[in-house]
């Protein structure tokens, strides 16, 4: 199957933004102030952006670019037949119990659920905290997957188990 794809960059200074920019050739560029942003509003800057310039696309995939995959997108559990909103997993068994702690990295969302994503992530603003997305977001959708299954951990810098997640590596961390 082929996809047309289109790259959309929000980000911070960074002395490496020019030649980032250069391989990622983005449709789109915002760059942020890292003292008064954070992931949240990172997030909604995003999607506003998307949205305004392509609000007819099927699915929008949300991700940092300092990722290392461990395996392909298109096996990923995100081209189904079921749409709605693909978090990565759950975050440790112990905090999903507690809180539906979630992974923070990659977001999935299918058209008719951007709405959705961005009125809990405003929700979100004063607690910017995207761990912690899936209970605003099943206020208003039961449409919530995961693209693997299991308890994971976001960050792959320790050793324990959970941070060795199926999905990714982040690149500058072991």
């Amino acid at each position: 199957q082929e996809h047309n794809v289109k790259v959309f960059v929000v980000t911070y200074p960074s002395p490496i933004k020019d030649k980032l920019m250069k391989v990622l050739q983005p449709k789109g560029e915002i760059v942020l102030d890292s003292k008064t942003s954070n992931q949240v509003g990172t997030f909604l800057t995003g999607i506003d952006l998307i949205s305004e310039k392509y609000p007819e696309f099927d699915k929008l995939i949300c991700t940092r670019f300092d990722l290392s995959y461990l395996k392909s997108i298109l096996s990923w559990n995100v081209w189904r037949e079921d749409k709605g909103i693909y978090l990565p997993w759950r975050e440790y068994e112990l905090f999903w119990n507690q809180h539906h702690r979630v992974g923070d990295a990659i977001h999935i969302i299918d058209k008719g659920f951007v709405g959705v994503f961005r009125n809990a992530l405003q929700r979100q603003r004063a607690v910017p905290d995207l761990h912690k997305l899936f209970d605003e977001l099943a206020k208003e959708t039961k449409s919530l997957f995961f693209i693997t299954d299991g308890y994971f951990d976001s960050n792959s810098l320790y050793c324990n188990a959970e941070c060795y997640n199926p999905l990714y590596r982040i690149a500058n961390r072991p």
